[in-house]
């Protein structure tokens, strides 16, 4: 039986469908072939960059049809895939977090252990963030 999870995300509440089998597995494998071999660690930052346009947006089609929205505690809900482009107008950041959120319900499990997760993604944002931030100068004297 397929699951159902409300996830908060910046004062909204996504209430999230798991994609079925059929659907997953094409999810599955367009992931695959941007991650490639190398699913974790920094090759898998690496191809979150390969993304196409193409890719985004079937990965937004495909979870936004599996998704419904609530921002007043559930009194109204609406399906996403029908707002979609006017919801997430200027909220690019509540979009990948949803989007993280859909991948979590459908493929936690799986993403878990190969070692990709939230606290990974940010700790190799970290990292890259460092690698770009030249190192403080010397005090002269």
């Amino acid at each position: 039986m397929r699951k159902s999870v409300q996830k908060e995300i910046d004062g909204v509440t996504f209430t999230i469908r798991q994609l079925g089998a059929k659907e997953g597995r094409r999810v599955l494998i367009r992931l695959t072939k941007v991650v490639g071999s190398g699913f974790a660690g920094e090759s898998f930052a690496a191809a979150m960059v390969a993304l196409t346009d193409a890719d985004v947006d079937f990965l937004c089609d495909t979870f936004a049809a599996s998704t419904d929205y609530s921002e007043d505690g559930g009194v109204h809900t609406y399906e996403l895939g029908k707002v979609f482009d006017e919801f997430f107008a200027g909220k690019y950041g509540t979009m990948i977090r949803w989007l993280w959120a859909c991948l979590e319900v459908s493929f936690g499990s799986f993403l878990s252990e190969l070692g990709i997760n939230p606290a990974a993604i940010e700790d190799l944002q970290k990292k890259a963030m460092a690698a770009m931030t030249p190192p403080p100068s010397a005090p002269t004297s």
